[in-house]
């Protein structure tokens, strides 16, 4: 289960989601938690510099996530623009392992922001890549898949807001499928889009797509019968 809703089984959950955060103890509790967000935003590049175009909704989109997974009891970090580079993102990455037990709990990890699939890996843009040196700079899929798995969480998420196309082909190359790589590292992602595909931006929600569906769906919209968000109903919301 990702995320149980307030509805506890009733179809008003995005009321009763609303009630429960009115009432909420933000107090910290000193001791590991069991479920924690790590969001990244980045939509400030410099074109000049890096290449790659700037976006305007990603800390948008971290933040209207990240209002949804804190009515769920999620412990968040959030990263947008200048404090999001590789390095910086990296060793977020390794700290959540000091924030859950082994065997226990959830880590998730969201990006929105430029997103590139270069040969057989996605990479994703941080604030420092530049498109020229995007497979030295930037932070590779399958490394965030090996610092999600050893946090040694039960369970592990991923949600990539990004595009997934080469710019250097007209095509996609062809490499082992992300869906298969996902399964065999344990690690379940949702992406805004397929391979070699690419995202959108929509002015008239003030956000990425993916990423205000995301919102609306953790806010009860993809909730089952039985109140509960599931990643599947999620996905297939």
């Amino acid at each position: 289960t990702l995320v149980p809703t307030a509805a506890q089984g009733q179809i008003n959950a995005p009321q009763l989601a609303r009630e429960k955060r009115l009432v909420r103890d933000d107090t910290e509790i000193l001791e590991k938690h069991f479920k924690v967000a790590l969001l990244v935003g980045i939509g400030d590049y410099d074109r000049s510099l890096t290449g790659i175009s700037e976006l305007r909704y990603p800390v948008a989109d971290i933040r209207a996530v990240a209002a949804e997974l804190k009515v769920q009891g999620y412990t968040l970090i959030l990263m947008n623009d200048r404090l999001a580079t590789t390095g910086q993102i990296r060793q977020r990455l390794r700290d959540l392992a000091d924030m859950v037990e082994p065997d226990k709990g959830t880590v998730l990890f969201y990006f929105s922001g430029h997103g590139f699939r270069i040969g057989d890996e996605n990479y994703l843009a941080t604030y420092n890549t530049t498109m020229e040196d995007m497979a030295q700079q930037g932070l590779g899929l399958s490394e965030v898949q090996r610092l999600l798995a050893a946090t040694g969480a039960r369970q592990r998420l991923a949600f990539i807001d990004a595009c997934r196309n080469d710019p250097h082909a007209k095509a996609v190359s062809a490499g082992r499928p992300f869906d298969q790589l996902d399964q065999a590292e344990g690690l379940r992602i949702l992406y805004s889009t397929a391979p070699g595909k690419v995202s959108y931006e929509d002015d008239t929600l003030e956000h990425g797509v993916f990423s205000y569906f995301v919102a609306k769906g953790l806010h009860g919209e993809a909730a089952g019968p039985d109140g509960m968000i599931t990643f599947d109903d999620l996905k297939t919301w």
